[in-house]
C-alpha cells in the first residue's frame, strides 16, 4: 500500500497505471489505508461517484480522481 501511494504522490500530476478488476486506469489522485481483508487485489470493493476504492496486499486504495 505505502509503495502504491508512493508512486501516486510521485506521478501523478502526470497519472500513473493501475490495474482495477483486470482493467488499466489512470490514476492522478489516492488515498489509503492499512487493513487486513480476504479480498483480491486489484478487487473494486466499493464504488460511489467518481471514487472507487480498491483491495491492495495489505489495505485499500481510494481512487479519488481517475479514469
Amino acid at each position: 500500500m505505502k509503495q502504491i501511494l508512493s508512486t501516486v504522490r510521485a506521478f501523478g500530476r502526470f497519472e500513473c497505471l493501475a490495474t482495477v478488476n483486470g482493467v488499466r486506469v489512470h490514476v492522478a489522485r489516492a488515498a489509503g489505508w492499512q487493513e487486513t481483508h480476504n479480498m483480491t487485489p486489484g478487487a473494486v470493493v466499493h464504488a460511489f461517484a467518481l471514487s472507487t476504492v480498491v483491495a491492495c496486499h495489505d489495505g485499500y486504495i481510494a481512487l479519488l480522481d481517475w479514469h
